[in-house]
């Protein structure tokens, strides 16, 4: 997580997004929680899987300039399914459904730090699930290591700050589309 934060803010990432439009931050942080989750936690645990990708598909139809849609029913899910503070469970899955229970959250009205927290809980459910603990006790300076060592993490800091900077690179007439943006990268 230390170097994810890092990263991005050497980017500049905060101040990117936020000369974005709205449904480009609302891409950004979607596209962050399905690159880092989405095919994880199918894995995980069926009802999880099946929560999150409701809620990313709810994403992506607002993107694409859906009418608004009550969530509530959503976050009720989300919230039912959220493991106890202390209670031992899938690596990840309490960042992955926080994630998606902000991302429900920030669909109407996106902004550059809401869309940052998303895909910082992305990224901490990835760090959940491929780095050893046992490497990240201690020092932030292990928790780093452990993260460079990591092609995942790796690859996952270079996903959204490509992914960003397509989206910068978008022709203001195309709707941000997942299919859209990896076209561009």
């Amino acid at each position: 997580m230390i170097l994810w934060d890092y990263e991005l803010r050497r980017a500049n990432a905060s101040a990117r997004l936020n000369s974005l439009s709205a449904p480009r931050m609302l891409s950004f942080s979607t596209a962050a929680l399905a690159h880092a989750i989405h095919a994880r936690l199918s894995g995980v645990d069926a009802g999880v899987g099946r929560i999150v990708s409701t809620t990313l598909d709810l994403a992506w139809a607002r993107i694409a300039g859906a009418e608004r849609t009550d969530v509530e029913p959503l976050l009720t899910d989300l919230r039912r399914l959220m493991p106890e503070e202390d209670a031992p469970g899938a690596p990840g899955v309490a960042d992955s459904l926080d994630g998606a229970a902000r991302l429900c959250s920030l669909a109407d009205l996106p902004t550059a730090k809401g869309a940052l927290t998303i895909a910082s809980y992305a990224y901490q459910a990835l760090t959940c699930w491929v780095l050893d603990p046992s490497s990240t006790m201690g020092a932030e300076e292990r928790f780093v290591e452990a993260e460079r060592a990591s092609a995942e993490c790796l690859a996952e800091i270079a996903f959204q700050l490509a992914y960003l900077a397509a989206l910068e690179r978008l022709d203001v007439s195309v709707a941000p589309s997942w299919d859209c943006v990896i076209a561009l990268l």
